[in-house]
């Protein structure tokens, strides 16, 4: 009996560490583009998450949490942005993504209190021109990654 166990329990420790070894093997994430361009989406993400919920806000208050929340979430992208290493060619890329992203940060933290008719009329269109850029970055980053 205790044969067939052993056997199994073999065969299972042996799948995962084929799994983890066909995970980690891959170079595709673990390269300068790869982490920044998963950065670059998850500041995306972030912001079209929260577009229409900061629309949609009901009052002041609830518009800067949500606000604070969004900037909480791209300072963190900033700053895992910041720590990457720009293969050569690269370091102009990497900085304006970064730029970016923390500009769309502070945008997010000025909500409710910095809040004027013309930011509140222009607000979804600089949304969307954000994550337009980012989007150009991550396509920049493959061509200079590439060369």
């Amino acid at each position: 009996m205790p044969g067939w166990r052993t056997k199994l329990t073999f065969a299972a420790v042996a799948l995962v560490v084929a799994l983890l070894i066909a995970g980690c093997g891959s170079t595709e994430h673990h390269t300068w583009q790869g982490e920044f361009t998963e950065r670059l989406e998850g500041a995306s993400a972030a912001v079209e998450e929260r577009r229409a919920e900061l629309q949609s806000a009901p009052d002041e208050d609830e518009l800067f949490r949500m606000g604070m929340e969004l900037a909480r979430t791209l300072e963190f992208k900033d700053e895992l942005i910041a720590g990457l290493s720009p293969p050569g060619g690269c370091e102009l890329v990497q900085q304006k993504g970064k730029a970016d992203v923390h500009f769309l940060g502070v945008l997010g933290s000025g909500l409710g209190k910095n809040m004027t008719p013309y930011l509140e009329r222009r607000f979804p269109a600089i949304l969307e021109e954000g994550v337009e850029k980012l989007e150009k970055f991550e396509r920049e980053a493959a061509e200079c990654a590439t060369s």
